[in-house]
């Protein structure tokens, strides 16, 4: 099996030709990309995530409702229809996922495997209209998964306890699904 490798971005999000494995992109931040799908319903609702225990970064953390890194040379609406299905074994039409977004992340983090973590992405921000309840999650990425009210998240995302400590970017995504559903 062949080592996965990202590619290298610039400060900028703009690819630099190079290439690093996940281990090189996280401990020496490296700038590099992943998607972020955000699934919402007709009731004004978000599906969350909670982080598995086992995961590196924000373990047990409620978060997005599925993320992942681009693979070298891997288009972002692919890679989001594959995190959907590798974390919530659900199947994305391409086509129906709304980018919304692309954000910079450059943030402290809290790490089981370093203390000093800094969170170094460009980010393809996605959205998705899903209105079926049944997913299967990933036990080794998902703890739990569930629909809760906007108006709810809004509220309390800011309890970094609780939720990955992005407040303001959940702020533009409640912004974002908001204004879809209108």
């Amino acid at each position: 099996m062949t080592e996965e490798l990202y590619d290298e971005l610039d400060k900028h999000g703009k690819p630099t030709g190079k290439t690093i494995t996940p281990e090189q992109a996280h401990k020496n931040q490296i700038w590099h990309a992943c998607v972020h799908v955000w699934i919402y319903n007709e009731k004004n609702e978000i599906l969350l995530q909670k982080r598995s225990q086992q995961m590196d970064i924000c373990p047990g953390l409620w978060d997005i409702s599925a993320a992942g890194h681009l693979s070298s040379g891997e288009d972002p609406l692919k890679t989001a229809a594959r995190e959907a299905k590798e974390e919530l074994d659900i199947d994305i039409n391409t086509h129906d996922l709304k980018k919304v977004g692309y954000k910079k992340f450059n943030k402290k983090l809290p790490s089981i495997i370093d203390k000093n973590f800094i969170h170094t992405e460009f980010v393809h921000v996605y959205l998705w209209k899903h209105d079926n309840q049944r997913f299967i999650k990933d036990k080794n990425e998902v703890e739990e998964v569930k629909f809760i009210p906007l108006d709810v998240f809004e509220k309390e995302c800011k309890d970094e306890t609780k939720y990955v400590p992005h407040k303001e970017y959940y702020d533009f995504v409640v912004s974002e699904v908001r204004k879809a559903l209108n």
